[in-house]
């Protein structure tokens, strides 16, 4: 389990990494882009339809998302573990990837603090979409 002190990594599935869930302070354990329990599990357990190669670790299969402008943790929903996951990435802690498609909320071609502040209004505050040419609707993704 994470968050042992003792390392129990190759044991019963154990593993001694974050195991990046969308929001677990809020109810939200939905794996996030990147995770590594995606494609984790017992190689001997059948695959879901809409699963990946390997099962995952976990209580929910990672299935990709749709892209919406927002939910750049790829968990599926527009919540507060995007403003954490976004936070980690303005600051160096998570490698780029494919945030661009889902994380230029204001559409300048770039992702900066100015991104950050339209999720945190779009969330906290319930301001309107920031994107207009958003790929997805943020208002149907949103975790209210």
């Amino acid at each position: 389990l994470y968050g042992l002190e003792e390392d129990l990594i190759n044991n019963d599935g154990n593993i001694s990494k974050d195991p990046r869930f969308g929001n677990p302070a809020h109810g939200n354990f939905h794996l996030c882009f990147g995770s590594p329990c995606i494609n984790s599990g017992n190689p001997n357990k059948p695959v879901p339809p809409d699963g990946g190669d390997r099962i995952d670790i976990g209580a929910f299969e990672y299935t990709y998302p749709d892209t919406v402008r927002g939910d750049v943790n790829r968990d599926g929903l527009v919540d507060y573990g995007d403003i954490d996951y976004l936070v980690d990435f303005l600051s160096g802690k998570t490698p780029v990837s494919e945030l661009y498609q889902v994380g230029d909320l204001n559409c300048d071609d770039k992702i900066d603090k100015s991104d950050l502040s339209y999720l945190y209004k779009f969330l906290y505050y319930y301001g309107s979409e920031p994107c207009s040419t958003a790929k997805g609707s943020l208002a149907s993704f949103r975790n209210k």
